[in-house]
């Protein structure tokens, strides 16, 4: 019997967050859905999560994009997320979600769409294998 590989969602679990409080982003539902390993794990936590990991020593950092966050590990938290142009709060977000496992993730969707307007390499190289696991996974249309 061969030991389950390790998954930095599997830190996610460890931290404790409650249900509800938080969402992963980013391609953390890649990782949750097998079709490639995360590296790091985006979340957006509520404003009450992100003043306790702000007051436990998370670090504060500054994304990409400009966004004010923290973060400690594999975990970049933000207690919001710029989806297209507009800044979204948790509760904006959750009603979109893919629960995986009774974790909310960003869907594959919408990550798709992220990742084909920023058009990096790893991004392409993310979408054919999102493609290729929607031919595998997603059962046929009934007529």
């Amino acid at each position: 019997m061969t030991e389950k590989e390790y998954s930095v969602l599997d830190e996610l679990k460890e931290l404790g967050l409650p249900n509800g409080s938080f969402m992963v982003m980013g391609s953390g539902i890649l990782d949750a859905l097998g079709i490639r390993k995360a590296n790091d794990v985006d979340l957006v936590v509520s404003s009450d999560v992100y003043a306790q990991l702000q007051d436990s020593g998370w670090s504060s950092r500054v994304a990409s994009n400009g966004s004010q966050g923290l973060e400690h590990g594999v975990f970049q938290a933000y207690d919001s997320w710029t989806d297209e142009t507009t800044v979204k709060k948790l509760t904006e977000l959750l009603p979109d979600a893919e629960w995986v496992n009774g974790i909310a993730y960003n869907s594959l969707a919408k990550l798709s769409l992220y990742k084909a307007r920023r058009g990096l390499a790893k991004d392409f190289d993310d979408l054919v294998r999102i493609n290729e696991y929607l031919l595998t996974h997603v059962p046929p249309a009934s007529s």
